[in-house]
Order: structure tokens, then C-alpha cells, then sequence
């Protein structure tokens, strides 16, 4: 008898299970939840990383299933959760949100490219999440945590600049009145001083992915 925890390989369809047991794994299924007293497979339907269920006429119950991505347990992140993996082929994680890692806007369940992430605020990452078959691929939509507000910060944007500029931490809080920089430019070049033509400049860039560097330029109010 099947209990929370266990995985197995499935080779059946929703209403007729025919599941056999393997170790956890990449590729294999877990139980997640366990339902008796009915065969009503949305029972299942709100169970956390669930994506499958299937049902035991016989028995009464039903098991709510999640796979077992190789490409990580990225697979079940959902918007709002921070991830984190290479810049390529790898497998990715989610993770508490740190500077440098991934911050999840959004997910599309199926295959596809980045182009459903298009408008989102502050989008500048996709990542493709393998499942069990084309159509059960996941695209999450991922904005770089920078660290700090000057990461996303546009032309004309109000921002509060405290510490040394060694140090410096710029943030949004949501006025002018209470901000005493403004920012002049941004380039998505790292130490890209000259671009600043003179202005105050702040500047970062995360190691494994140097295309969302950025050097941002302010003045004194």
C-alpha cells in the first residue's frame, strides 16, 4: 500500500493506475497526499506541487503525485518564490531570495520560448523547467535580485542614496520629496563610469550572468 513519500514510475492514465514502485528520483513520481473514501480526482487539485492523480476504485483512494523533475524542483516554483541554477544546461532550485538569484514573476505550463513573460515588470530571465512530456513543460518568467533599487531604476527615478560610496544603498521610497538623487542614465554595461559623463554612478554584476550587469548614473537633487 502506497504511503506519503513513496515514488513510483507511472505507466497508466488518471482513472487507470498502474504505477510501479521505484526509488525517488529524477523522472519518478512522489506521493504527495493521500486521499480515502473517494475515487474524485480533483481532490487533489489544491495539494501543493501536485501533478497527477490517480485513482483506486477498489481501494477507495486516490494519490496526488508530483514529478520528480530532472531539471530540479524549480519545476514546482511558483510566482513569487526565489530560484537559482547555471547559465545553461543545469539543474535549478528554489532558494530563499538573496542578492543574485532569481526572484519567479510568473509561470506558463507547456513548451515555449520567453516571449509570454514579455511586459512583465522587471523581467529579464527565462528558464524552460523539463516535464514528463512537452506539454507538462513549465516557463517561469524571473527577475535578477539585484541589491538594491538601482538595479531597475529608470531615467528620472527619485531615489534615497545613504552609506559611503564604497557602500552606498539606493532605495525607492516612493517619492521625490523623500529621495535626494535622481538618476541621469542606465547602461547595461558593468563599470561603465564614462557612460555617467561625470555624474554619480553605482555598478554590479552577477558573476554567471554578465548580460544583466548594470551601472546606473544619479545626481544630487
Amino acid at each position: 500500500t502506497a504511503t506519503v513519500g513513496d515514488c513510483f514510475e507511472d505507466n497508466g492514465t488518471a482513472t487507470v493506475a498502474d504505477l510501479r514502485s521505484v526509488d525517488c528520483g529524477p523522472g519518478a513520481y512522489e506521493v504527495v497526499r493521500i486521499f480515502n473514501g473517494t475515487t474524485d480526482l480533483d481532490s487533489c487539485k489544491n495539494v501543493t506541487a501536485s501533478d497527477e492523480s490517480v485513482s483506486y476504485r477498489r481501494y477507495q483512494r486516490v494519490l496526488c503525485l508530483s514529478y520528480q523533475s530532472p531539471a530540479g524542483n524549480a519545476y514546482h516554483a511558483q510566482a513569487g518564490d526565489c530560484v537559482y541554477g547555471p547559465n545553461g544546461p543545469g539543474v535549478w532550485h528554489t532558494t530563499n531570495c538573496a542578492t543574485g538569484n532569481f526572484k519567479v514573476l510568473a509561470t506558463y505550463r507547456g513548451a515555449g520560448d520567453g516571449a509570454k513573460c514579455d511586459g512583465l515588470r522587471n523581467y529579464n530571465q527565462w528558464k524552460i523547467q523539463t516535464g514528463p512530456n512537452r506539454d507538462s513543460d513549465r516557463l517561469l518568467c524571473l527577475s535578477m535580485n539585484y541589491p538594491d533599487d538601482a538595479g531597475y531604476a529608470t531615467l528620472n527615478e527619485c531615489l534615497l542614496k545613504s552609506g559611503s560610496d564604497e557602500k552606498a544603498v539606493f532605495t525607492n521610497v516612493g517619492s521625490c520629496a523623500g529621495s535626494n538623487v535622481v538618476v541621469t542614465g542606465r547602461s547595461g554595461t558593468y563599470d561603465d563610469e564614462a557612460f555617467c559623463q561625470g555624474y554619480g554612478w553605482t555598478t554590479w554584476r552577477p558573476n554567471e550572468y554578465p548580460k544583466l550587469a548594470y551601472t546606473t548614473c544619479w545626481r544630487w537633487k
